[in-house]
C-alpha cells in the first residue's frame, strides 16, 4: 500500500510540474502577444503619419503647379 501511495504522489508531482511549465508557458505567450500587439500598433501610426506626411507632400506639389 506504501508503494502504491508513492506512486501516486510521484505522478502527482509529475502533474504538477507540467503545469507549472504550461502556466509559465502560457505566461510568456501572453506577454510576446502584448509585445507583438504593441509593434503593431506602432507600426500602424507610423503608417498613419506616413500618409500625411505624403499627402502633405502631394497637396503641396500640386499647389506648387497650379500657382
Amino acid at each position: 500500500m506504501k508503494s502504491r501511495a508513492e506512486s501516486a504522489r510521484s505522478a502527482a508531482d509529475d502533474q504538477l510540474r507540467s503545469a507549472e511549465e504550461v502556466t509559465q508557458a502560457l505566461s510568456e505567450a501572453s506577454e510576446a502577444q502584448g509585445e507583438a500587439e504593441a509593434a503593431v500598433q506602432a507600426a500602424q501610426d507610423d503608417i498613419d503619419a506616413a500618409r500625411v506626411d505624403l499627402v502633405s507632400l502631394g497637396t503641396g506639389v500640386l499647389g506648387r503647379r497650379e500657382g
